[in-house]
């Protein structure tokens, strides 16, 4: 069996640390979890010193500069599924 190595991400700049946060992805979930109390780590411009979940949408901001988008594509195939339930049942109901 093959051993995973963890994948590293490393950002520089003002209010980033060396080990600066973990983010996890566990059994469908993603979380972010700063390493240390003066590792700047924001959630929706909030910030956070604990483990946070991630869900879609949501902005990840690290130090002062470098902000990201958190995109789950399992939500995106649950809204296409849910926009193709909808209109499925509109059809159904108004079908002649």
């Amino acid at each position: 069996m093959q051993r995973l190595r963890p994948l590293l991400f490393q950002l520089t700049g003002p209010n980033i640390q060396p080990r600066h946060c973990v983010i996890a992805h566990t059994g469908g979930t993603v979380t972010v979890t700063p390493k240390t109390q003066n590792a700047e780590t924001y959630v929706n411009n909030v910030r956070v010193s604990e483990t946070t979940l991630l869900q879609h949408g949501m902005t990840v901001r690290f130090g002062k500069h470098h902000a990201f988008r958190f995109f789950d594509p399992a939500w995106e195939e649950v809204g296409v599924m849910a926009t193709m339930h909808f209109v499925l049942n509109i059809l159904l109901t108004y079908t002649f």
